[in-house]
């Protein structure tokens, strides 16, 4: 273990260097000479090469961004010996940009002792669930009172962590037999093993302390600590309610959200070591859940069914059957015509009803299951012609028999009116969300719980408090103009107004078609008419051209052979015209996603046509703005520029810059048989507003590294490579990329580095380039949440100000991470988004970092709002979204279609890559995903 400094009492986080106690301050000052520290800072925490520059003069840092109201700075030294996953605090100090306003974030202070605590290897049947494996541990220690004197902490899996060392005899090791049942009856209890093995690590918690302080670098160690303590304040929730891995649901308060499934309000926990402290994180959460009560009224609400003729076994159509039988499958139920409730899981339906399904019984002999039920239990079936369902290898139940098991996690994926009500349910203002916490502490029960008091863990009953930054954000430039302020806006509260604006580089459309799917009657020619020049006199507007402002018409009822239709329009525009058009306008009545896949695989795809799709409902009438917003999709993917952020970083023309968007999309829980989706965007402009993307397929399942991605990159830099050459007339090799990484959990910030990181510089060498390299991840999966301590600090939807940002308070002890709320608040309480850098070969400050990712999130081209993660992310994530636009639905492999024409259930991975369609040439140079 690294040397220790000064150590605090049970209890007690360290003392802090500004009060007296530790090593003293080592903090950069702001007017300190860095030096040259080498390429690749970051890869293991230390500089490649080269000196790390001087620090500050001592004392107090000069930022503001950690210090608490007085004057008084939380922020450690961190020890030269200390090592770091990605870039090292040191290397780029604190922010020091913006004004300082008092936030309250929804985390708490929580001290631990100088405890040591000893670890377990827990062995049990493989094939059982975590909440049967807890049930097993219950078991063993009731039966075992004299080995379990004081409560333990365990996760379900295969790790128990004790204060005492238990007395398993010499080898440390025992096999319990865990006995449930057989006490009364003819059937033999059930008897599982579950084995005990000492491990020869113990947890020390004090190294925790020493972590957050500065003075150990984050391995094994720290991470058991941190879990058997994250193991402690969820012990007593997951016992008496519904858990995930880090949240437990109530039922109060739950909504319906359709098709059997309904929303519970749930409560999330983390603890978390931060600058100087441990941080316990708690916020509302929100989950899925199957709605609980009869079975056969489930099965009546996922089908949409008014009538309990209906779901007869005659009355279904084999899409019913295999839809409801893939939602029932993993679904517990309950029954209690035996006299005691059993709960079985759901192996399959049966498609005769429970008068016609015959079984042979050892006493009654051949006998249907209605039959059985009046024989055996005197139960007369109301329904006899209903389906059964299957819940052992022999056991087949009637439906009505049967309840749905409240608190079941539905895992499958929502649709999009559900997801809508879900987010519905959740959206809180922020007043609102930090109440809710608090009214539910009572059920976390930090007080009263005896893992807690057993493990000495102490939470303090305020919501932390502490300073972040606004930034100032950036002036968006459009149309260059003599009168410079005419062509250049300042944001308000993450939003401008582009009214009287003209684009910064507007396109030119030669011609186009408008096909409108449809009855003329609802959509006649008058609101055809009106649609067109309301489209053009936007256009105008805003500084595009038309080589031919009238277009061809197409009306298009009932469901057509959509690339027929489109392709007979396109031919008969050039037949009338002369010329190609650059634009296909769709008019789409609502819900009709099919339709719109189908427009965008004929534009995308097989033509190499530009495509707008318009909801006829939307359209129909529409005002100035309808059509501000839709131009803004147009030009960009026309191939113009909206709007540019004036990004002092990134206008230095000695420097040339590339800047890269990644994500991937994986498929839900269970269905690893899916593969994943990936995506990478290139900028290609000297603006960076202009990408090119590309996007692949892979395996399906956790593993979160993007497959070919050395492909994809060089795919980038080559179009990068040919715009600056034959439009900009440039032919500088680019200095710098900065490389944005979403979709990766902290676990596989090492994989990022050692699997991505080389294929992104092999793609460089491959085209001869060798920029200097920043790769930082975007994280939005994480639950920090706040609200302004002064109301008059918060933005019109009493959320925190779009700029804000936080690199003190609840930051990483030793990584140089930082949160930011780039986007203003809109509905609900605002999330920021966490920032991680992990190499860094351009000596960023931490200023720099944190104005690149602000000022990128100005830059989203169909928006004139700035976003919540900087645009290259945002359009990776829409290219990966837009996965459907790349399968024939009648070749889709995952379609239920392609499935029964082929035969097969399990599509392989080399199935989805030969169904795969790619983008068409002439769109591959252009934004078509906007």
């Amino acid at each position: 273990m690294p040397p220790r400094a000064a150590v605090g009492t049970r209890g007690q986080v360290p003392p802090r260097s500004a009060q007296g106690g530790g090593r003293g301050d080592r903090g950069l000052g702001r007017g300190g000479h860095r030096g040259h520290r080498g390429r690749g800072r970051g890869h293991g925490g230390e500089p490649g090469r080269g000196d790390r520059g001087r620090r500050g003069r001592g004392g107090t840092p000069v930022s503001l961004g950690g210090m608490h109201a007085g004057g008084r700075d939380d922020r450690p030294s961190i020890a030269d010996h200390v090592q770091a996953i990605g870039v090292k605090r040191t290397l780029t100090g604190f922010g020091t940009g913006g004004r300082v306003i008092r936030v309250r974030m929804n985390s708490f202070e929580a001290t631990v002792p100088n405890d040591t605590l000893f670890q377990y290897d827990v062995t049990t049947p493989n094939d059982r669930s975590k909440r049967f494996n807890m049930r097993m541990m219950d078991k063993v220690q009731a039966d075992e009172p004299n080995i379990f004197t004081s409560p333990i902490l365990y996760d379900g899996r295969s790790i128990m962590f004790s204060k005492q060392r238990l007395p398993l005899g010499n080898t440390d090791s025992r096999e319990f037999n865990v006995v449930f049942g057989g006490t009364t009856g003819r059937r033999p209890p059930d008897v599982y093993q579950l084995k005990l093995t000492k491990v020869d690590t113990e947890v020390n918690l004090h190294t925790l302390q020493e972590f957050t302080a500065g003075r150990y670098s984050q391995d094994n160690p720290i991470q058991m600590a941190e879990m058997a303590l994250n193991i402690a304040i969820r012990m007593l929730p997951r016992k008496k309610y519904p858990a995930n891995s880090r949240s437990f649901f109530t039922p109060e308060g739950r909504e319906s959200l359709g098709s059997g499934i309904e929303v519970w309000r749930g409560y999330f926990q983390s603890l978390r070591p931060s600058i100087g402290r441990l941080l316990l994180n708690v916020d509302i959460s929100a989950a899925a859940m199957y709605r609980s009560g009869p079975l056969i009224d489930v099965c009546m609400e996922f089908l949409r069914l008014s009538s309990i003729v209906q779901l007869l076994p005659k009355n279904l159509s084999e899409a019913q059957k295999r839809s409801l039988s893939n939602f029932l499958q993993p679904v517990l139920i309950t029954t209690q015509h035996t006299g005691k409730k059993h709960t079985k899981p759901i192996q399959e339906l049966v498609w005769k009803s429970a008068s016609a399904t015959r079984f042979k019984h050892e006493e009654y002999g051949q006998i249907s299951v209605s039959a059985y039920f009046k024989r055996h239990f005197n139960i007369t079936l109301v329904q006899p012609n209903m389906i059964c369902v299957k819940v052992g290898k022999e056991e087949t139940l009637p439906l009505e028999l049967c309840e749905v098991l409240p608190g079941q996690f539905c895992k499958g994926q929502l649709t999009p009116d559900q997801t809508k009500a879900m987010v519905k349910f959740t959206s809180m203002t922020p007043v609102d969300r930090f109440q809710s916490i608090k009214d539910g502490l009572p059920l976390l029960d930090y007080v009263n719980s005896e893992y807690i008091q057993e493990f000495g863990i102490f939470v303090a009953p305020d919501f932390v408090e502490h300073n972040l930054r606004v930034l100032q954000p950036p002036t968006i430039r459009c149309f260059p103009d003599r009168d410079r302020a005419r062509s250049m806006i300042m944001p308000h509260d993450g939003k401008w107004n582009m009214l009287n604006k003209k684009y910064y580089k507007a396109a030119r459309i030669s011609g186009f078609i408008v096909v409108i799917f449809e009855h003329e009657r609802r959509f006649g020619e008058q609101v055809y008419k009106a649609m067109v020049k309301s489209f053009v006199d936007a256009a105008k507007g805003f500084g595009v051209t038309f080589d031919d402002p009238v277009p061809l018409v197409k009306w298009a009822m009932g469901r057509p052979d959509v690339d027929q239709l489109l392709g007979e329009c396109v031919e008969a525009y050039i037949a009338q015209k002369k010329a190609d058009p650059s634009l296909l306008l769709a008019v789409l009545p609502p819900r009709t996603q099919d339709l719109y896949d189908s427009v965008k695989r004929f534009g995308y795809i097989q033509m190499g046509l530009a495509t707008q799709c318009l909801l006829s409902s939307k359209c129909k009438g529409a005002n100035h703005q309808y059509w501000a917003n839709i131009m803004l999709k147009v030009n960009a993917k026309l191939g113009g520029v909206n709007f540019v952020p004036d990004l002092a970083y990134l206008n230095d023309p000695s420097q040339p810059t590339v800047i890269m968007g990644a994500d991937a999309i994986h498929p839900p829980p269970g269905r690893q048989d899916r593969p994943s989706f990936t995506a990478v965007v290139c900028s290609i402009d000297s603006t960076c507003s202009k990408y090119v993307a590309s996007n692949g397929i892979q395996k399906g399942g956790r593993e979160m590294m993007i497959d070919g991605l050395q492909d994809m990159c060089k795919s980038g830099l080559t179009q990068w490579k040919y715009h600056q050459e034959n439009i900009e007339r440039k032919r500088a090799s680019p200095s710098r990329l900065f490389y944005f990484r979403d979709g990766v959990s902290e676990g596989e910030f090492k994989d990022v580095l050692q699997k991505e990181l080389p294929q992104i510089k092999d793609a460089c060498k491959e085209m001869g380039y060798n920029p200097k390299i920043t790769l930082i991840v975007v994280g939005k999966r994480h639950h920090h949440r706040g609200m302004t301590v002064n109301p008059d600090d918060a933005d019109g939807s009493k959320n925190i100000p779009a700029g804000a940002t936080i690199d003190t308070g609840i930051t990483h002890p030793v990584e140089s991470d930082y949160y930011q709320y780039t986007h203003g608040g809109i509905l609900g309480t605002s999330r920021p988004v966490h920032y991680i850098p992990l190499y860094d070969e351009n000596s960023m400050t931490a200023d720099a970092m944190q104005l690149l990712s602000f000022g990128l999130a100005h830059s989203f081209a169909r928006s004139t709002r700035s976003v919540s993660i900087p645009a290259p992310v945002y359009y990776a994530d829409i290219v990966c979204a837009k996965r459907a636009i790349h399968f024939n639905p009648t070749h889709n492999p995952g379609s239920g279609a392609a499935s029964q024409a082929s035969g097969s259930a399990s599509p392989t991975l080399q199935d989805y890559k030969d169904a795969w369609l790619p983008i068409n040439a002439r769109q591959s140079s252009m934004m078509y995903w906007m």
